[in-house]
């Protein structure tokens, strides 16, 4: 890494080797995520973060692998960190060529993943994302794409299934309870109205 230039136009730039990938037990992705979408305090146009450049270039080795208790993936990243300290973003891509994950007791298989960074003025992650999943007797392809702020799910089963069961299923281990049939030529017994009592007129 250098960092060179007057003060008031530092230039921090050089190459990172990415070699081993691992993330704590208390991760919180969804904590990550709602604080990469969270509004960020705008510094002062005189603060030092405003005065240094960022060119970094990140990569990793040769397919970079990743474990813990709930996934297991393999991959490579080509990234380029630019703008300011003070308002950095990203450029490039994180590849993931193979993998699985354990989510809610079911176990996904990954056949593609992609993460795009292409915002130029901060970092924003866009995701390209499919995985299967065999649950009782069908094969499940999930589908995720577009930006942690408006991701789409896409759900198809083989055989077919309404998208609501493919939900339940993969939620459940089961698909939703059918609805009780109802056979030709039955009828709900209603009890008979009894007759008015008479009522005696007196002259």
């Amino acid at each position: 890494m250098h960092l060179q230039g007057p003060q008031n136009n530092l230039l921090l730039s050089g190459d990172v080797l990415i070699t081993r990938f691992t993330v704590s037990p208390g991760f919180d992705i969804a904590a990550l995520a709602a604080q990469a979408n969270a509004v960020q305090t705008i510094a002062p146009l005189n603060a030092p973060s405003n005065h240094i450049r960022l060119d970094v270039h990140l990569v990793s080795s040769p397919q970079l692998n990743f474990q813990n208790a709930y996934a297991k993936l393999a991959g490579d990243v080509d990234l380029r960190l630019r703008g300011t300290v003070a308002s950095p973003s990203l450029l490039g891509r994180v590849s993931i060529t193979e993998g699985n994950a354990i989510i809610a007791g079911t176990r996904y298989e990954l056949q593609r993943g992609d993460i795009y960074f292409t915002n130029p003025v901060r970092i924003e992650p866009s995701i390209d994302l499919n995985a299967t999943a065999h649950v009782e007797d069908y094969d499940i392809t999930l589908g995720m794409h577009g930006t942690l702020e408006r991701p789409t799910v896409t759900y198809r089963s083989d055989p077919p299934l309404p998208e609501a069961d493919v939900v339940a299923l993969l939620a459940l281990g089961r698909n939703r309870e059918p609805a009780a049939p109802v056979h030709a030529g039955s009828r709900s017994r209603v009890a008979p109205t009894p007759p008015p009592t008479p009522c005696s007129a007196e002259h």
